[in-house]
């Protein structure tokens, strides 16, 4: 009788890694460009906020005042917001200054860039921010 020396083998096989490799591969693929397109979706939603606190602030600012806010005025009463000449409120969002448009016209018409100083009046927030 032939007595067979067995060595136990542990670990595993190369099929067994490229597999796991696949597998993993197929998952990134799937995740990062979902990832991708949640942070491009939360830079908007940031947008979206910074243009309601402005426009929530040109309120309140009317309100107190009893007219309309210069620049000045109104960048005073947002929480990290400044006047910029020709650019609008500045905000940060996560390191980079956005500016949210403003308009010294009641209906927004006015977008002329060279009458947005830090005394003249608002009369609009516009929906609109830029880098």
């Amino acid at each position: 009788m032939k007595i067979y020396n067995r060595l136990k083998q542990f670990g595993f096989t190369l099929i067994e890694l490229g597999l796991v490799i696949v597998v993993l591969g197929i998952l990134a693929a799937v995740a990062v460009p979902k990832y991708i397109e949640i942070e491009a979706n939360t830079l908007a939603t940031a947008k979206k906020g910074m243009i309601g606190t402005v426009k929530s602030a040109f309120s309140m600012t009317i309100t107190d005042l009893g007219r309309y806010p210069t620049f000045q005025e109104l960048a005073d009463n947002i929480q990290g917001g400044e006047a910029v000449a020709t650019k609008g409120i500045e905000v940060d969002i996560d390191g980079t200054s956005y500016y949210v448009k403003l308009s010294t016209e009641v209906d927004c018409s006015n977008v002329n860039p060279a009458l947005i100083v830090p005394t003249a009046t608002v009369k609009c927030v516009q929906n609109t921010v830029t880098t």
